[in-house]
């Protein structure tokens, strides 16, 4: 599993934790998006480049509904 939260904080610039990030992104085969991902910029980029990229995206709000 690939998981952003699991980079040292402080440490980085913004940009750098994006190129982590995006690197981490484009290795999984899906990408879960928390709820008011929409209000992150840098989510809002992950997502973007999640569809271009073809993988499967899954919101977990959504997800966490269909469970039950």
């Amino acid at each position: 599993m690939c998981n952003p939260a699991v980079l040292p904080y402080p440490g980085f610039e913004y940009e750098q934790y994006m190129r982590m990030s995006l690197a981490m992104l484009l290795e999984c085969e899906a990408v879960c998006f928390l709820p008011d991902w929409t209000e992150s910029t840098g989510a809002r980029r992950e997502h973007g480049i999640a569809a271009e990229a073809g993988k499967e995206i899954i919101y977990f709000s959504r997800w966490l509904l269909e469970r039950n």
